[in-house]
């Protein structure tokens, strides 16, 4: 989207003009060509996100496309579509710059997003980007952004390393936390203290080390609520409202709420989620309702 004058590089204020994708994307290749050893880069791109919209020439690899027959939607979700292709590309650009500078097959890429897409919004941004009415779709998922629900905690993800891993697809739930002791492990980083992580490591599982996957425990919490899935099963309890229960591996689409028929499951859940609760420090600022936790 438009790029605001808000960013800093080693700490100073730094301004720049011109889109927040492509500025993103020039940083990171600019520290790819350098070639340090080793080197971390972590790429937070605004895309795809609100304010919703694309350069023109994105905007035209959807030229003639009819997305619906209301003006607005289509051109909501043509400016969508755009982005996406945007981002496409840049990360296009990361791996052309792995290769042109020999570190490709030295290099790990980790590909993920931090929750579901929203299916509408409004601009609350500078400029005059329009409303995105028909923006993203988590189908056949349930739910979006600010939800507990599988389609606004679930996301995709790959991670690539040529000669080094096994193209193969994994089911077995893994959480964003996890990728701090992942990453440490992998590069053989062992803390003096006890760091606490909230995560676990996947390396064994990634490498293909091991391939028997024990049942973990996934924790997500809201000002809106909190939720836990252990193992198959996956207990949400709103701040408002009833709890409800259901099985991920038999309804992933969470159709059928199970909570008055699977009652002692429901208890166990529940007193994992208060354990889990009572770990939580410090609590979310009052500001923060209904964003991720």
């Amino acid at each position: 989207g438009v790029y605001e004058d808000t960013w800093h590089r080693d700490g100073k204020p730094l301004h720049e003009e011109g889109n927040a994708t492509e500025l993103i994307a020039a940083e990171a290749i600019r520290r790819i060509e350098e070639k340090q050893s080793p080197w971390f880069v972590y790429v937070p791109f605004h895309a795809v996100h609100t304010p919703v919209d694309a350069p023109d020439e994105f905007k035209q690899l959807y030229a003639g496309v009819r997305f619906h027959e209301d003006p607005q939607k289509q051109d909501s979700r043509l400016r969508m579509a755009a982005m996406v292709s945007q981002l496409d590309a840049k990360i296009g650009q990361f791996i052309d710059a792995l290769e042109r500078t020999g570190q490709r097959d030295n290099t790990l890429v980790v590909f993920t997003s931090d929750n579901g897409g929203i299916e509408s919004l409004k601009n609350a941004y500078v400029g005059d980007v329009g409303d995105s009415p028909l923006n993203s779709e988590n189908d056949p998922l349930r739910g979006q952004k600010n939800t507990l629900y599988e389609g606004g905690t679930r996301v995709c993800a790959f991670v690539n390393w040529p000669g080094k891993l096994t193209p193969r697809k994994l089911s077995e739930p893994m959480h964003v936390a996890d990728w701090m002791p992942t990453i440490s492990a992998m590069v053989g980083y062992q803390p003096d203290a006890d760091l606490q992580w909230d995560g676990v490591n996947q390396w064994p599982r990634l490498s293909g080390v091991e391939t028997r996957v024990e049942p973990r425990t996934i924790y997500i919490a809201m000002k809106t609520g909190h939720s836990i899935r252990h193992g198959d099963w996956k207990l949400i309890v709103p701040k408002q409202g009833e709890a409800e229960l259901f099985n991920i591996a038999d309804d992933p689409y969470e159709t059928s709420d199970l909570i008055l028929h699977q009652q002692e499951i429901a208890a166990e859940l529940r007193k994992i989620l208060m354990d889990q609760q009572a770990k939580d420090q410090p609590e979310l600022p009052a500001d923060l309702v209904g964003l991720p936790g």
